[in-house]
C-alpha cells in the first residue's frame, strides 16, 4: 500500500492545494503554508492510502490548523475518550501507522 499527504484549504470543499509522497515534504509544506498565510481560514493535512490500482483504501486527518485560533490540532494522538473498564472516562492514544 502507498500513501500520500494531501494538504487542503477551506476555501472550497475539500479544496487540495499539494499533494506529497514523503511524509516530511507534506510537513514541511504545512508549515510553509501556515507561516506565510498562504490560505483562506483552515487548512488540513489527510493522509490516503491506495491499492496497487490507485483505489483509495483508507484516509486519516492528521493535521488541522485555523487561521482564525492559530492553533494546529494532531488529529493522530487521541483515538477515544470513552469510559474503561471500570466505567471511568479514559483517553485513549491512537498512533500513527508509518
Amino acid at each position: 500500500m502507498q500513501h500520500y499527504y494531501f494538504i487542503r484549504d477551506a476555501l472550497g470543499a475539500n479544496h487540495v492545494i499539494a499533494i506529497h509522497r514523503i511524509y516530511d515534504s507534506a510537513i514541511a509544506c504545512l508549515n510553509r503554508f501556515i507561516r506565510l498565510e498562504n490560505y483562506h481560514r483552515y487548512i488540513d493535512m489527510v493522509r490516503v492510502g491506495v491499492d496497487e490500482f490507485g483505489c483509495t483504501t483508507d484516509e486519516m486527518m492528521m493535521y488541522s490548523y485555523s487561521k482564525q485560533t492559530r492553533r494546529i490540532i494532531n488529529h493522530m494522538m487521541i483515538a477515544d475518550t470513552s469510559g474503561g473498564d471500570d466505567g471511568r472516562p479514559a483517553l485513549k492514544i491512537k498512533l500513527p501507522d508509518d
